[in-house]
């Protein structure tokens, strides 16, 4: 008997195999052009999800270290004061592909404590960074906490001495260990010192170190390089006081340092993240008070193996402007992620600018409202796209929400018209540009009104009108009565439709 190979009912290999083997003549050549064109169409695109997502109650919450699941959902941490067993907690956040709520969880002691980073561990649980509060003495320590796949705590560790010292950002060892960096009242030569905390897999202290001067020093960002080592950028003061200069610390495997850089000007700059370029060296992003077009600049810093400055960038406007957190992409380039006064729609948005291979701007993006709103970090997701964690003030229900985004490869986040909630509309729909006034068959049901986006994120509060609207993007928005958008209700809506 022949052994039989199923094969698959539409192979496009195949077929085009069979097209190249008998479609030899010149005449064939046409048929060959249309038969590649619909192989073409019927492959299926790779679809991006996009999405904004506020979560939070009335006071303070916010997101400063996202990490996206196995389950194409995402985990976020940061703090909050509106849940949990102190003035601040840890909160993590997960969520599903869509950005819905998983589950969330507070982490914390009854004082201040907060969490900076976090990433996925080999089990499939997660570990948090960042910052605790001692009940005994009042001083912050660098805090460490593991939990499972569902949110609880496994266990929690802290470092630190008789002084205040602090985590801001960690990374995974190759040994399945942590190295937390952040700063030291506690250690070290000066008023504070750059800290490097190294731990095994279960938050045991294996070493620590620190690096500075007399000066005020800081670690914010921390990477294991590709030898063992660890590359650790900041901000440093040179000896004999003035502004701060963006530094940059370059370790071996045991923390010993292999040479410091500072980079800067007169007034103040600092580093925000940092990624090593394989053997090519390293590229830092910050903002910068020295140098650029305003008040502070978002400053990208490219140096080679030995830390030497090979080009510098700055992006911004008239205003104050910051770069927190940096992407590298498939091409060489980068995206950076912060917050920006000098452009967008309110008093400070979140700013996302796409970077090629030499740190010229390919794009860049806005996201905000009228108020405060901060982009702190971001990640490249599985189908291509960006995940983006900060805080909002414009949006959501308190003074302050956790705020996550997701776009596609170019910053977009386009959306579906449909809204989340189930609504019965109330009329044909509104057509405004700059000013918008809603119909009075509408407006007869209340003095107050909330505009949504499609994704059912609160835009700005209204009355009858007419409304300024001229800082909106066009598109398709919904008005609801203000009290009728909660989850699981239904109200009228109208359907309001922005042109410029």
């Amino acid at each position: 008997m022949t052994n039989r190979t199923a094969s698959a009912p539409f192979s496009p290999s195949a077929i085009l195999h069979s097209a190249f083997c008998n479609l030899q003549s010149e005449l064939a050549r046409p048929a060959l052009v249309l038969l590649l064109a619909v192989l073409c169409l019927a492959a299926p695109a790779r679809a991006q999800t996009t999405f904004q997502r506020t979560y939070g109650d009335e006071l303070y919450d916010g997101g400063y270290s996202v990490a996206q699941t196995t389950d194409g959902g995402y985990i976020i941490a940061g703090f909050t004061n509106s849940y949990g067993a102190g003035s601040y907690d840890v909160r993590v956040v997960k969520t599903d592909a869509r950005g819905d709520t998983a589950w969330t969880r507070t982490i914390g002691t009854l004082l201040y404590d907060q969490g900076h980073w976090v990433s996925l561990s080999s089990d499939g649980g997660l570990v948090i960074a960042g910052c605790t509060t001692s009940w005994l003495d009042g001083y912050q320590q660098v805090y460490l906490a593991k939990c499972d796949a569902t949110g609880d705590t496994v266990w929690t560790r802290s470092y630190g001495g008789a002084d205040h010292d602090r985590g801001y950002s960690a990374t995974r060892t190759s040994d399945g260990g942590y190295a937390i960096t952040g700063y030291t009242y506690s250690y070290g030569a000066g008023s504070s010192d750059i800290y490097l905390v190294r731990t095994d897999s279960l938050g045991d202290t294996l070493w620590t170190r620190t690096y500075g001067n007399s000066q005020p020093d800081e670690g914010r960002a921390v990477k294991q390089t590709e030898d063992g080592g660890f590359i650790i950028t900041g901000c440093t003061r040179l000896p004999g006081g003035g502004a701060s200069d963006l530094s940059l610390v370059r370790t071996d495997a045991e923390g010993h340092v292999q040479w410091t850089r500072s980079y800067g000007g007169t007034y103040a700059d600092a580093g925000g993240d940092v990624v090593q370029e394989g053997s090519r060296g390293f590229t830092v992003v910050g903002h910068t008070e020295s140098f650029g077009a305003g008040r502070s600049d978002v400053w990208l810093l490219r140096t080679d193996v030995n830390g030497d400055s090979l080009w510098t960038r700055t992006f911004g406007g008239p205003n104050k402007d910051y770069g927190y957190a940096l992407v590298s992409t498939e091409d060489g380039g980068y995206v950076i992620v912060g917050s920006t006064e000098s452009f967008g729609a309110g008093d400070c948005d979140v700013w996302v600018i796409r970077i090629d291979a030499r740190g010229n701007s390919v794009w860049s993006k806005t996201f905000g409202g009228e108020s405060t709103d901060e982009g702190h970090c971001a990640v490249r997701t599985t189908d291509g796209g960006y995940a983006i964690t900060g805080c909002t003030e414009s949006f959501g229900a308190g003074a302050y929400d956790v705020w996550l985004i997701k776009t596609d490869a170019n910053g977009n986040i386009g959306v579906a018209e449909t809204p989340p909630v189930a609504v019965t509309p109330a009329s044909l729909p509104t057509f405004a540009r700059n000013s918008l006034i809603l119909p009075s068959a509408f407006s007869v049901l209340t003095s107050d009104f909330v505009l949504f986006d499609p994704s059912g994120r609160k835009v700005m509060n209204l009355s009858p009108g007419p409304n300024d609207i001229s800082h909106l993007s066009p598109g398709v928005y919904f008005v609801c009565p203000k009290g009728q958008r909660d989850e699981g209700t239904k109200g009228q809506s109208q359907k309001v439709i922005i042109q410029r």
